[in-house]
């Protein structure tokens, strides 16, 4: 729950130094909530990548004989196997996806705001 509300605490805070003159949420320029948008998904994956990573290699781990004991020990036992960069194999093709649909996911929701808000409120 704290990484998502970083999430969108991100984008608001990049939405706003984009344009700080904005009075309301329909003040902001469709490129601008984009760029925001995108930039926010950046830095949520770059924080969950390896949280996603353990998750993914205890899934994976045998259930007769497992490998690891639980996530700690999943997280330690990848380190010493490769160290930190172990924790961000193929981020780049996360990234790649991230962008664009990050972006899109803020410019739908601003978009739904402004068509279902008859009176933007003030920041």
């Amino acid at each position: 729950m704290c990484i998502r509300d970083s999430y969108m605490m991100s984008y608001d805070r990049l939405l706003r130094w984009f344009n700080p003159a904005a009075r309301t949420r329909r003040d902001h320029k469709r490129i601008n909530v984009l760029a925001s948008g995108a930039i926010a998904g950046y830095l949520y994956w770059f924080a969950v990548f390896p949280i996603d990573v353990v998750k993914s290699r205890i899934q994976s781990d045998s259930f007769t004989a497992p490998k690891y004991q639980g996530m700690l020990d999943c997280f330690r036992k990848s380190f010493q196997e490769g160290g930190y960069r172990v924790f961000y194999k193929g981020f780049a093709i996360c990234l790649l996806r991230a962008g664009p649909v990050n972006a899109g996911n803020f410019f739908f929701y601003e978009e739904t705001m402004k068509l279902v808000t008859p009176n933007p409120t003030k920041y």
